[in-house]
């Protein structure tokens, strides 16, 4: 059995964003649900106007294994208050 051919595709761009940690399953998976757990209508405001502004609809997201807690992050400027974030590759293809 041969292994599917992947297409070879030119990277357009690539960029990091320091993501809040608890928003990766969401972002990542579309597994909204762990909004539901926090039940936290504000960080979730704050989440879809994230995704919608910072990261584009064809980007393949690359998050580092390690998180740390910072102050000053991507998501600062929609409200979000300090928290464990994790260092996000971004890669958009042609």
């Amino acid at each position: 059995m041969t292994a599917p051919t992947i297409a070879k595709r030119k990277i357009a761009r690539q960029f990091t964003l320091e993501i809040p940690s608890h928003w990766l399953v969401a972002i990542i998976n579309g597994d909204e649900s762990c909004f539901d757990y926090w039940n936290d209508p504000e960080d979730f405001k704050a989440y879809q106007e994230f995704c919608e502004n910072e990261i584009p609809d064809n980007a393949v997201l690359d998050p580092s294994d390690i998180s740390i807690f910072l102050k000053y992050h991507d998501a600062k400027p929609y409200g979000v208050l300090p928290c464990d974030i994790t260092e996000t590759l971004v890669t958009i293809f042609d």
